[in-house]
């Protein structure tokens, strides 16, 4: 047990935190202030080398991982800012004696504040996103691409994580592995200058009755435009399942049956938590119909009452149909653990993180990915013959045989017209001179006849009455010129 934990100022708020004494006060993501000056050490043991001196008062960490050695705590935190340290660890155990006026405490005290800081982060938390971000396949912000996440997404924290840069600026960068979209990576949720890529609010937590609440104030200021969420679509599926867990958003009256009309047992608090057991749409006068959870009570002043009533039944939606239980399931977290945990082929420890789950379906899919072969044992492979037998044109699934089908019509059509133009003569290649010479001869008569030339030169001459024209010679093209007077 702790030395720190027996002090009546610890128990308090041992209390009010709702943790048992004696365990760590302490929460990972979260940033406290340094309550009394303490040494970060590179080994989880507090050994090897020193990295930074933390003083009361002046400086906060980041709390990353919590274990439990030889008894004690001990904590991998980020001195904050991130940019000037290098990740370490530190005790969350031992109490450190202080100077008040020139003489030592007697009371060990302990060495973080137990209130986090404003903007730390929880784990199994569910964020919307600031600005945009990169999730990526591991921890390094160098790896492969997964996925972009933007304004307005929401992301569930599954785990947390450092990139350590001891030789460079910057030094420390927080790192969390996220799911979004169905889709599992690592995201940075600030900068290393506490910049938040995340908003601070965790949506799983009491924080969200606020958000509603705000939500209403604003509809009502701005005319009925924008106001709560509406998830309840009467022609789609119902967003909230049975064995989910949920949070109430505003008080209401928990009923005996499914029916609105249904006896009021008592009446059930905002931000309590609930489990469904069972779900129901009814018939609503203002809405057409709504939905009705049977619920069991897991967090609340009301779980006492419950006792008595074996079943309760609570509406989802409100007459004007905005949410009236939070659509987010606190159980969505030990869900994506167990998707992750079944999908590696080797199964790991029970207490694996899961960022130890998700390094271990990467290594696997690693393994199941053919080598390369290389360079110069690289065959190149020859084409497959088609038997004779087989009809090319049949469909397939292959991709690159669908685009032979496709481009087959193209290039039959292509030569078809190559062959007409070579037959027609457009074809051929001519140079300069021919094209020119062609071009000259178009402006000839259609018939030029050089005998026939020679006979009007002799007429013109001699002046005789010879026949200029042998009655043997026939004009085949009757609208050719034949030089004659006939006017043909």
């Amino acid at each position: 047990m702790s030395m720190f934990c027996q002090t009546a100022r610890d128990k308090q708020m041992a209390k009010k935190a709702d943790v048992p004494v004696g365990e760590c006060r302490y929460r990972v993501g979260g940033k406290y202030r340094v309550r009394c000056s303490l040494d970060v050490w590179e080994g989880e043991n507090l050994d090897g080398k020193k990295i930074a001196r933390l003083f009361a008062q002046q400086d906060a960490v980041l709390l990353l991982q919590v274990k439990e050695i030889d008894g004690k705590y001990h904590g991998h935190v980020i001195p904050q800012p991130a940019f000037a340290y290098s990740p370490g660890w530190i005790s969350l155990e031992d109490g450190f004696p202080v100077v008040v006026h020139c003489c030592p405490s007697k009371k060990p005290i302990p060495p973080l504040d137990f209130t986090a800081l404003p903007g730390s982060w929880e784990m199994k938390a569910r964020y919307t996103v600031k600005n945009p971000a990169t999730v990526r396949t591991s921890v390094e912000i160098e790896s492969e691409f997964v996925h972009e996440v933007v304004p307005g997404q929401e992301v569930l924290i599954l785990d947390l994580g450092v990139v350590d840069n001891s030789q460079g600026e910057p030094k420390a960068r927080l790192r969390a592995l996220v799911s979004a979209d169905d889709k599992v990576g690592w995201l940075s949720p600030e900068t290393a200058a506490g910049d938040h890529l995340l908003e601070p609010v965790n949506l799983l937590s009491h924080q969200v009755v606020g958000i509603h609440k705000e939500s209403l104030r604003q509809s009502k200021s701005n005319g009925g435009s924008g106001g709560p969420r509406k998830s309840f679509q009467s022609d789609r599926q119902i967003p909230w399942q049975v064995g989910g867990t949920y949070r109430i958003l505003e008080k209401q009256p928990a009923r005996r049956e499914a029916d609105l009309k249904s006896k009021e047992l008592f009446n059930i608090s905002a931000g309590t938590v609930v489990t469904i057991k069972d779900l129901r749409t009814v018939d609503c006068p203002t809405q057409g119909s709504c939905p009705m959870a049977s619920i069991e009570i897991e967090e609340g002043p009301e779980k006492s009452k419950q006792e008595g009533s074996s079943v309760i039944w609570v509406r989802c939606t409100s007459v004007k149909g905005y949410d009236l239980m939070d659509t987010r399931d606190h159980k969505e977290y030990d869900k994506i653990v167990n998707k992750l945990r079944q999908s590696i082929a080797t199964p790991l420890p029970a207490n694996s993180s899961p960022a130890d789950l998700h390094a271990g379906i990467l290594a696997t899919q690693k393994k199941q990915e053919p080598e390369p072969v290389p360079e110069e044992t690289r065959e190149v492979s020859q084409p497959e013959e088609v038997p004779k037998d087989v009809n090319t044109n049949e469909a397939t699934e292959d991709t690159d045989v669908q685009q032979e089908k496709v481009t087959n019509p193209l290039r039959d059509a292509f030569e078809e017209e190559k062959a007409r133009q070579n037959n027609a003569g457009y074809g051929t290649a001519e140079t300069m001179e021919q094209q020119e010479e062609r071009k000259q001869d178009s402006i000839l008569p259609p018939r030029y006849d050089a005998d026939l030339m020679a006979k009007l030169d002799q007429y013109d001459g001699e002046k005789d009455d010879k026949t200029l024209i042998d009655h043997k010679f026939e004009v085949e093209n009757k609208a050719t010129f034949c030089g004659c007077s006939c006017g043909r």
